[in-house]
């Protein structure tokens, strides 16, 4: 019997070829999403003359469609799909045989903007013939984006992450006894389908462990997290910045390979050039200039107006494009550290457990930009007016206990010099990064929005237009933003 797949598909007409004794079942429907499965034990020949059948009945307003067989695997779908070829002999780790495969949309539109995330079930059959689901993410590029721009560079960086320097991380955390159960479980990853193509491209993806059957999940990105789940993160994030600093002094040669491919797959963010697609119209990255327009006439900004001028005026370029910051205190740096892409799991009675998750922006810099970045995005207001500068004392506590067990001398850290560092890398791009990115944070959540990830809108206008619309949480947060800043000098 061959797989039997399922597939999220957002149309407005679906059309399923389902083969059971030369049965024909077609749905029709008009809602967003719509979870298909395809059962397929026939030859490919009966599927051939099955769908020719089917697609004489098809009446011509419904031409999107398309016939798509392989093997055991057959279904007819909108032309924009989210088949993942072969994704059954990408997947690792797994013992027994795989029988079934369901593939489905796991973030809504709004929830990420540089890959889809898929849910990808394995119902695999052990050698007594009993059968369990494994669970497993999937992320692949946006379809209909080009390969070799930034969507290629962060694709090839992640899974390279996965596969070379996640085992020399955990090796080296455990040698030195420092904590890093914060990766989820790497399952499986493909450049493309030619095995010989080293760089990312439309057919690429990669695997890791489902957390959410687990118990983890993401926090709503509008509220942000509660006083007890950000410090668990803080303590991560601690976690993660300090087993680099430890390997700099304790292992310069490991150290050194891990700066090695820091420096190579390091992402270049300097502006780019407007495109002009086929359609004709230019198509150019939005200008962040438009947030600070809306800040310089909030009630809660005018404070700070000449503050946020200057910031307008010199934000001309990604904020994420930058020198790393003084040494010894460079180390890896997310780069994207912020609600979505970290995950909690509430036990009670203990503090929370957390992952971290999408390591495509990752670089050596200092441990001060996740931090900053991380503070002003993704804490519930309340938390961040009663518990700011504490939680920024509980970063230092968390960072510090772990750097003092090596008695290294170069990484003693007195609280004034930290504060330096943490201001300096507000002063430099963090702040601005915060105020830029809270388009993103507090953008429009739902089915109903446009989603440019499969090019129901292009990318570039709808970044422009979240910005014209900006709701009022969003403007709520960039007061609080502005407020927490001046008072501290990182405008």
């Amino acid at each position: 019997m061959g797989i039997r797949t399922g597939i999220i598909l957002r149309a407005d007409f679906v059309f399923c070829l389902q083969a059971f004794g030369c049965s024909l079942v077609a749905l029709q429907c008009s809602v967003a999403s719509v979870l298909l499965c395809c059962c397929v034990s026939v030859n490919s020949h009966l599927i051939g003359a099955l769908a020719d059948r089917f697609c004489s009945e098809v009446k011509s307003g419904i031409s999107r469609t398309k016939v798509l067989w392989s093997g055991g695997l057959s279904f007819i779908m909108a032309t924009d799909n989210y088949t993942i070829p072969n994704v059954e002999n990408t997947v690792k780790n797994i013992e027994g045989t795989i029988k079934n495969v369901t593939i489905s949309r796991l973030t809504a539109p709004g929830e990420n903007f540089l890959s889809l995330i898929f849910k990808i079930d394995f119902e695999v059959e052990d050698q007594n013939g009993q059968t369990k689901t494994i669970s497993t993410v999937g992320k692949r590029f946006p379809l209909g984006e080009r390969p070799g721009g930034m969507d290629s560079k962060s694709m090839t960086n992640e899974i390279r992450w996965y596969l070379e320097m996640v085992p020399l991380l955990v090796k080296s955390a455990r040698q030195y006894e420092i904590p890093i159960e914060y990766y989820p479980k790497y399952m499986g990853s493909r450049f493309s389908l030619d095995p010989e193509v080293k760089k990312a491209d439309a057919e690429s993806v990669l695997l890791l462990e489902n957390l959410i059957p687990q118990g983890f999940k993401n926090e709503d990105r509008h509220i942000g997290f509660d006083l007890q789940s950000t410090k668990a993160l803080l303590r991560m994030m601690a976690q993660f910045h300090a087993l680099p600093l430890v390997m700099k002094f304790k292992n310069p040669q490991a150290f050194s390979v891990l700066k090695d491919f820091l420096d190579e797959t390091k992402m270049d963010f300097k502006k780019p050039p407007a495109e002009k697609p086929k359609d004709g119209k230019p198509r150019s990255p939005p200008d962040h200039s438009m947030v600070f327009d809306v800040m310089l006439k909030l009630p809660g900004c005018q404070k700070y107006k000449e503050k946020l001028e200057e910031i307008k005026n010199k934000t001309k370029a990604p904020p994420m494009s930058h020198k790393p910051g003084p040494e010894p205190w460079n180390t890896v740096v997310h780069c994207d550290f912020w609600v979505n892409n970290v995950m909690i799991k509430h036990v009670e009675g203990q503090e929370p457990l957390t992952k971290l998750v999408d390591f495509q922006f990752y670089r050596y810099s200092t441990f001060a930009r996740d931090l900053v970045f991380f503070l002003l995005t993704s804490v519930k207001n309340q938390v961040q007016l009663e518990h700011f500068d504490d939680l920024l004392k509980y970063y230092y506590n968390q960072l510090t206990v772990i750097l003092n067990k090596f008695n290294i001398s170069e990484l003693e850290l007195p609280y004034d010099k930290y504060l330096d560092l943490v201001k300096e890398a507000a002063l430099e791009t963090e702040t601005s990064h915060a105020i830029i990115f809270s388009t993103v944070v507090f953008g429009a959540k739902g089915l109903d929005n446009p989603d440019p990830l499969v090019g129901e809108v292009d990318m570039m206008e709808h970044m422009g237009n979240m910005i014209k619309n900006m709701n009022d949480i969003q403007k709520t947060k960039l007061e609080l933003i502005c407020e927490l800043a001046g008072e501290r000098g990182w405008l």
